[in-house]
């Protein structure tokens, strides 16, 4: 596999990401708030605004991991108030075990710090237990709070926390190694 580049959206990724999240809606479909159904509906100029929205700013960031133009991995954060709420998590199974997850976490968590928020928050479902265990490699671990899973009928999520800091060098330190 050619280089790996993970960076922020940008206006002209709209068609790409949008058949990212279709993709991932079809493939995983418990592990995101919404439904096929409902991505497939939305217009073109949804996704035009979305990704414009997500490429500038401090409110919302999109991050993509991308290999020779074509995108294998995406995840979104959102701020509010005083930390950085995770969503939209997808890595293409072919490019699981690569590592992208850590980076792409990564990422959203030095966009968070550069505008000065120092905790990252996700819900994860509880059935998704890859999804749990690689979140709890990455540092995250449960805050105690539990909601019914939005999309199948008896799940639950939980939210899970990591909060950010510095080593002695001042490089931002993500994983719990």
């Amino acid at each position: 596999m050619a280089e790996i580049i993970i960076r922020r959206v940008t206006p002209g990724d709209a068609a790409t990401v949008r058949a990212l999240r279709l993709e991932a809606l079809a493939t995983a479909p418990l592990a995101f708030g919404s439904t096929l159904a409902e991505v497939r509906a939305r217009p073109v100029e949804f996704w035009t605004e979305q990704i414009a929205k997500n490429s500038t700013g401090d409110e919302v960031s999109q991050f993509v991991a991308v290999s020779d133009g074509r995108l294998l991995g995406s995840v979104i954060g959102s701020a509010e108030g005083e930390l950085t709420f995770i969503y939209g998590v997808y890595i293409r199974p072919e490019a699981r075990g690569l590592g992208l997850l850590d980076r792409l976490t990564e990422a959203v968590a030095a966009w968070s710090v550069e505008h000065g928020r120092t905790e990252l928050r996700l819900d994860v479902g509880t059935h998704n237990q890859p999804a749990v265990n690689a979140y709890r490699r990455l540092g995250f671990t449960e805050t105690g709070h539990t909601a019914p899973y939005e999309h199948g009928e008896g799940l639950t999520e939980m939210e899970m926390s990591k909060v950010l800091c510095a080593n002695e060098s001042g490089a931002l330190v993500l994983g719990s190694d």
